[in-house]
């Protein structure tokens, strides 16, 4: 694959990764809105800090939003 990462690089070994679909670990508030616990959402960019991810969620409501790592386990297939 010369070093891409695939989609599904967080189910196979438990990372949270570019690209990879995670699962929010406690809801987030969102410019008033709740973003439950359980929304997946896809990484679309590591932070440089190591500790924030920028995370598009799709569902209940489209958002993107910084998100603290710890807040976040990678989705399950």
């Amino acid at each position: 694959m010369n070093g891409a990462v695939r989609k599904d690089a967080t189910v196979s070994d438990g990372r949270i990764v570019p690209f990879g679909d995670v699962v929010l670990r406690e809801s987030l508030s969102v410019e008033g809105e709740n973003v439950p616990q359980g929304a997946t959402g896809t990484v679309v960019e590591m932070l440089p800090d190591g500790i924030g991810c920028i995370v598009e969620f799709f569902e209940p409501r489209h958002c993107v939003v910084t998100v603290d790592r710890r807040r976040l386990g990678p989705a399950s297939g």
